[in-house]
């Protein structure tokens, strides 16, 4: 059995089942994400991890643990109170429960902020016999529509541990993706995936329009926009800006700007890597958050992969 951690709409989940991995089992605290999950067939409790004992709610027989905690706390977009903040706090709840169940394998996913605190915990969990390591993940560098940059955990008792090679080129604001020709400089990996070519496979399309380009509002921190001013549109010719919870405030804009429409649901779950056909629960609003607050299956995918193929 596998165990997500903060599970949400079982982003790793989709992953696993693309992997053929078993049998997963969620947890998570957010009551439209658990009944999301449950429309697409995951197994999840609903309640607050910190008041689980591992051994008695799930015992042994786990072969890997998933977890990506609340971000909240440490996101540029959030408050900013990290370990202060009592959510910040369950960064350390996947330490306790490897501790408790001695997964084969573990994934942690968090917002780059976390990379020290994952850096500490590869040394705990070296400590224990696990080969780990920590580094930042680049979305489109995997394949995903979006130029999102995560802090990852890797750890294993059973294989020596690394980051997964990217397949796709780095995304350069304002450069071209290059073509595939086998020489120098990444050449030989695959163009980024654009918004528009992701929404056009999945069969949706954008707003037709010249000049079209995405903007995302209300995503910045407090002071970040009266001292860097709003995000530009993103090209639709490019990858996304990161998706965030703040999906609802997400725009097509038109003519510099002179029209807006609003993003789909629809549209940004193929941005975050989902089926635009997921079935969801709750209002709008909570579905653009829990599509925000997922983990991209295309970057839990080959984190999966590495750890257990």
């Amino acid at each position: 059995m596998i165990v997500e951690l903060f599970s949400g709409i079982h982003g790793p989940g989709h992953a696993m089942r693309q992997l053929d991995l078993g049998l997963t089992w969620g947890y998570e605290l957010d009551g439209d994400a658990v009944a999301t999950a449950r429309l697409n067939g995951f197994t999840v409790d609903h309640g607050d991890l910190s008041e689980v004992d591992p051994i008695i709610e799930v015992g042994g027989g786990v072969t890997g643990l998933w977890a990506s905690p609340p971000c909240q706390s440490f996101s540029a977009a959030g408050n900013g109170n990290g370990l202060t903040d009592a959510r910040g706090q369950l960064v350390y709840e996947p330490l306790r429960w490897v501790k408790a169940l001695r997964p084969e394998w573990v994934a942690c996913e968090q917002v780059p902020e976390v990379l020290p605190i994952w850096r500490v915990m590869v040394r705990e969990l070296e400590a224990l016999g696990y080969s780990a390591c920590a580094f930042l993940m680049r979305g489109e560098q995997f394949g995903l529509p979006q130029t999102r940059t995560r802090a990852m955990l890797m750890a294993s008792r059973t294989r020596t541990v690394a980051p997964p090679a990217p397949t796709h080129q780095r995304y350069v604001s304002g450069e071209p993706a290059r073509p595939i020709d086998g020489g120098m400089f990444n050449d030989d990996l695959l163009p980024w995936v654009s918004m528009a070519e992701a929404l056009d496979a999945a069969g949706i399309g954008m707003p037709p329009g010249e000049q079209c380009g995405l903007r995302f509002d209300g995503t910045r921190g407090q002071g970040m926009v009266e001292r860097h001013g709003d995000r530009p549109a993103r090209p639709t010719g490019e990858p996304s800006p990161t998706v965030t919870a703040h999906g609802k405030d997400a725009r097509w804009t038109f003519h510099l700007g002179a029209t807006t429409v609003k993003l789909t649901v629809e549209q940004a779950k193929v941005l975050q890597g989902f089926p635009h056909d997921m079935p969801m629960s709750g209002s709008k609003s909570a579905q653009f958050k829990q599509i925000g607050n997922a983990c991209p299956p295309t970057m839990a995918h080959p984190i999966l992969k590495e750890l257990t193929q």
